[in-house]
């Protein structure tokens, strides 16, 4: 089976509300909040060391049986900047896709340069949904 890096789109920075424990690497988050400073529309985005999906990507993750994540809330909020440069944008909700798969094993995992890798069956499903910006490519 092939496998695949991804690197989503950066749509903000960790919020306030994070709470983080950097005394480990990579650090370990324990509450998420995701702050929108622009959205180009992704339905996968991340902010180092994180995460998230819409809810309709997330649920299809679910019904195709994906193995190495699972789904937890995430505190979503928008910059003065967001809100300043995209008043008429409506976000849609998201989950916070929480990665514990071995890259290269299971359909979601982290290689040791913290990048994200799926397997051939999640990329079936992710290609589905919009991630136009996020750059893709072949993991060794």
């Amino acid at each position: 089976m092939s496998y695949y890096y991804v690197e989503p789109e950066v749509a903000g920075s960790l919020g306030d509300r994070t709470v983080m424990d950097t005394g480990s690497w990579p650090p370990k988050v324990s509450q998420l909040e995701y702050q929108f400073e622009g959205w180009l529309g992704d339905e996968l985005l991340e902010m180092f060391p994180c995460f998230i999906c819409t809810c309709t990507f997330a649920d299809a993750l679910s019904a195709g049986k994906c193995s190495g994540v699972s789904f937890e809330s995430v505190i979503i909020s928008e910059s003065e900047n967001f809100l300043e440069l995209y008043p008429d944008i409506t976000l849609p909700d998201f989950y916070w896709l929480q990665v514990n798969g071995v890259a290269g094993v299971d359909d979601f995992g982290v290689a040791e340069s913290n990048g994200l890798v799926v397997s051939e069956t999640a990329m079936t499903i992710l290609k589905n949904f919009n991630i136009n910006y996020a750059d893709i490519n072949i993991f060794p």
